[in-house]
């Protein structure tokens, strides 16, 4: 049983280290993300550089990585669908260990050298896995607020930190690993928000216009 949670996290981490922002960027010009922009790994940065229609798909493939690798560890680990339910999604804790490899190898990417993006995407994937309605709901709430707001760090933290309070009130399960997964993921939200905020502090973080 050792060996299959090694190899669901090592899948879920490699799985996390396909960073579709640099992809992207490498695709359209030829160059690391991080020299671009921000310097962030992310499709906030693609969207920064090369606009709307190609940070949208760079979200949805950072997104789906993860939904993949939770499900793959999923799997591995000798759950079977019969755990899910449409209301409350996966009701077994094994969904977290894929997937929130995932999300570490997004932020700390062995293959770039351990600097990757900020976990936004793949974090909102996670959510979609774990309750498919409410990480809908979480994503529309994002993209709707990103419009009107335009601090897409505000935004970002703001969506895990409602997140994690929603399942701790709300959580018909009671499932404390799922809390705790995600505090922990809130958590890791703003360690790799710490520079925005400190931009937020100063009152110097530049907003987004999502149509231009």
């Amino acid at each position: 049983m050792v060996f299959r949670y090694i190899l669901a996290i090592l899948i879920g981490y490699f799985l996390g280290n396909i960073s579709c922002s640099n992809l992207m960027a490498k695709k359209l010009a030829n160059k690391d993300i991080r020299t671009l922009g921000s310097g962030n790994a992310g499709a906030t940065n693609i969207l920064r550089n090369f606009g709307l229609k190609y940070a949208v798909p760079v979200f949805l493939g950072d997104a789906l990585k993860t939904v993949i690798a939770a499900i793959l560890g999923y799997v591995i680990l000798g759950k079977t669908f019969e755990d899910f339910n449409i209301f409350y999604g996966f009701t077994s804790p094994e969904i977290f260990v894929g997937g929130v490899a995932s999300i570490l190898g997004h932020n700390f990417p062995v293959t770039m050298g351990f600097k990757g993006g900020k976990g936004v995407s793949s974090s909102l994937g996670l959510l979609a896995v774990m309750n498919p309605i409410l990480g809908v709901i979480f994503i529309a709430i994002a993209a709707i607020s990103n419009i009107y707001i335009r601090l897409y760090s505000v935004v970002s933290m703001s969506i895990m930190f409602l997140s994690a309070t929603a399942y701790t009130i709300f959580d018909a399960q009671g499932d404390i690993i799922e809390i705790c997964v995600l505090w922990f993921l809130f958590v890791l939200m703003v360690f790799m928000h710490r520079q925005n905020l400190v931009r937020l502090i100063k009152g110097e973080e530049k907003k987004v216009d999502i149509f231009k």
